[in-house]
């Protein structure tokens, strides 16, 4: 298609560039302020380095104090009788007068980390109750789920600073406590300051003539302030920007701020932003009274500037209000519109063009593609709709059990009653219940019999498994797959009889399963296949992939989930001579041993 060209086009960047020179030019011409413009930006990138300086300056300080509460705090912790009272069957209510000394003995009275220290609690997840310290305690009926326990686990090691507590005027924070032999959680410390705890440690670093002084976390809420009203607020001064420092100026305000990052890299409060405003006209004051005169004259040029590029802007925006309104009426569906395709502007010329090619396809492929893929879906899911309800399926199930047994057909019998067993685990099986290798075994057990009588007694399954073994943790059905795959792809090809054995047997801390097989073996480029397998997602988009692959893919898949990439299984094979499958997870034999695993 053609573009029907006008006589006289302009291309878009030359109708921007030439009104702003103009005016750029009219400007420097006339005014010479350019040196005013040096000084007056010299003067004040003087006052943002001077700021800045006394930031990074008080951030240093604060950052000393804190660290050195927080040592404080974990001497505390790590106190012997503490230590001692966490691993020992002691209540809480007889140790809790002790508690009190031994905060006492790190918080002296009448020093200011007394006065600071409003509330301590030592919350323990083996015992019932709670230690308190303080006239400003927390009550926590259930510590795991509490924000306190969410927070220390920020940084596990380190005291982690919670959002100002407008309700209780105060600060507060959180720290793990860990068992040093196992590194087992123990528990959480709850600490509440004084408000004032930050802003007298950033009022005696200061020394500059600050209008206000903030705080900030790294929520943007304010912390700390001069001004105690603000506490808790969100801070909406300015948008601070992703730098560590920088510098911002706002109706006569210089707002100077640095993060911590520079001072205490790497720990809680590293995210906390200082912000320092000053009255920037105190300042410039003896520089803004001599070019007064010069920004009033250019103040006007400016202005007749704007409005002169504001005109011809309406001009050239024109065409992009239609682009806006046909791309409405495509949001609206509406593949009709046409936009015109000669303007005094090369640019608008191609971009309508551009716009009308595009309706067109779009509105063919809306019709097309889009429409059969409608339909796809909708048949899916009618389909979807239309399968057997599983109620439904196991009483057909037993009703054909029951006619097979009155014609004596008891082989057929056990098939349905052990695929019955087989099809409740698979739909019934709550995930959240523990299942063992007994189940495991049992399902196995029932899934022979079926093999048995499909292949005549031609297969032979064996099964060598330590007793107490049988009550350990396994993820379920994740040794039946392998088992499926031995007798589909190793054994049924096999014209002579064959065997498959499962062992079990405890490695250390590890369970190790053996699945062997003396079938045909797999060949080696699909071996190295099965061994690259990717994630589930991918093999089942992938239509080179068969559905044994997939199944590995999600067994690879669920374990590195469980346990991390340290477990999983590997395969060897050799053709004609069978294939051994060895599958590794952690040993567990209660509820508590499988979270430790995932923790």
């Amino acid at each position: 298609m053609k573009l029907n060209k006008s006589q006289w086009q302009l291309d878009f960047k030359s109708s921007i560039i030439i009104p702003c020179i103009i005016a750029i030019t009219l400007i420097t011409i006339l005014l010479f302020i350019f040196p005013s413009i040096r000084y007056s930006a010299l003067f004040s990138a003087q006052a943002e380095n001077y700021s800045q300086n006394i930031i990074r300056q008080t951030n240093l300080g604060i950052s000393q104090s804190l660290h050195q509460f927080e040592t404080k705090v974990k001497n505390l912790i790590d106190d012997p009788e503490i230590r001692n009272f966490i691993i020992s069957n002691e209540s809480t209510d007889d140790f809790q007068y002790s508690f009190q000394n031994i905060i006492e003995s790190y918080f002296q009275v009448n020093s200011l980390d007394a006065y600071y220290l409003e509330g301590l609690d030592l919350y323990l997840l083996h015992k019932k109750g709670s230690l308190h310290y303080g006239y400003k305690n927390t009550s926590l009926s259930d510590i795991q789920t509490s924000p306190y326990y969410r927070n220390a686990l920020i940084y596990p090691t380190n005291l982690n600073w919670l959002p100002y507590n407008q309700k209780e005027e105060c600060l507060e924070l959180s720290m793990c406590i860990y068992n040093y032999t196992d590194y087992s959680l123990e528990g959480i410390v709850v600490i509440r300051l004084s408000q004032s705890f930050l802003l007298d440690k950033f009022q005696n670093l200061n020394i500059i003539n600050a209008d206000c002084m903030y705080i900030l976390n790294e929520n943007r809420q304010i912390i700390c302030s001069t001004d105690i009203s603000l506490l808790g607020n969100v801070f909406d001064g300015f948008e601070l920007s992703t730098n560590a420092c920088g510098s911002y100026s706002s109706a006569g305000k210089l707002y100077s701020y640095a993060d911590m990052r520079s001072a205490v890299p790497a720990i809680s409060y590293d995210k906390w932003v200082t912000v320092i405003q000053i009255d920037h006209n105190k300042l410039l004051s003896g520089f803004r009274q001599i070019s007064t005169r010069f920004y009033i004259l250019a103040l006007l040029l400016i202005l007749f500037s704007f409005i002169s590029i504001y005109m011809f802007s309406r001009i050239i925006t024109a065409p992009l209000y239609d682009l806006t309104k046909a791309l409405k009426e495509i949001a609206h569906e509406n593949f009709k519109f046409v936009l015109p395709e000669t303007s005094f502007m090369k640019e608008y010329s191609l971009i309508n063009h551009g716009f009308n090619k595009m309706s067109k396809k779009l509105d063919m492929l809306i019709n097309t593609v889009y429409k059969v893929q409608l339909a796809q879906k909708e048949a899916q899911l009618k389909n979807l709709q239309s399968q057997m309800n599983p109620h439904f399926l196991f009483n057909t199930l037993q009703l054909i059990s029951w006619k097979a047994y009155e014609y004596e057909a008891y082989p057929v019998c056990d098939m349905i009653s052990s695929l019955s067993y087989m099809l409740q685990t698979d739909l019934y099986s709550n995930e959240n219940k523990v299942y063992t290798l007994r189940d495991e075994m049992e399902y196995i057990k029932q899934y022979t019999l079926i093999i048995r009588c499909k292949y005549n007694n031609k297969i032979a399954i064996h099964t060598s498994i330590p007793e107490h073994l049988l009550d350990c943790i396994i993820p379920k059905l994740i040794i039946q797959p392998f088992l499926e795959n031995s007798i589909n792809h190793g054994l049924a090809p096999k014209p002579t009889p064959g065997v498959v054995s499962i062992s079990v047997e405890q490695c250390d801390q590890d369970l190790l399963c053996i699945i062997e097989d003396d079938g045909v073996g797999i060949d080696n480029k699909v071996l190295q296949n099965i061994r690259s397998l990717d994630s589930p997602a991918t093999s089942i988009d992938n239509p080179n992939k068969n559905g044994h692959h997939i199944a590995l893919s999600n067994i690879k898949t669920r374990l590195e989930l469980l346990y991390g990439k340290n477990y999983g299984f590997t395969i060897t094979s050799q053709l004609s001579f069978g294939t051994r499958v060895e599958l590794r997870i952690p040993y567990q034999t209660s509820i508590a041993s499988k979270e430790n695993t995932n923790d």
